[in-house]
């Protein structure tokens, strides 16, 4: 028997659903079905989703860094999109 709930990544699962959403959702469905696995007794379960919860939510991260920085440094004016004063 587990000793120790794991952690559902939720905050991180939330950031991601809004820096990127196509795998953000799934981020987020895996944190809420941690908890929903712990409180059934499913442990096996709960680290699972615990698991996919963390690799989905910092492959969303990742992709969106990547895509921010495609955007300064590759296709955009570079850091001139981060000037709101027009200085």
């Amino acid at each position: 028997m587990a000793s120790k709930r794991p952690d559902s990544h939720q905050c991180c699962a939330v950031f991601s659903c809004i820096a990127f959403p196509p795998l953000g959702i799934f981020a987020l469905v895996h944190s809420i079905l941690t908890y929903r696995a712990w409180s059934k007794g499913k442990y096996g379960d709960a680290f699972d989703h615990s698991r996919q919860a963390y690799s989905f939510a910092w492959w969303a991260i990742a992709i969106f860094l990547a895509f921010v920085a495609y955007r300064v440094f590759i296709d955009g004016p570079g850091w001139e999109i981060f000037n709101v004063f027009n200085w």
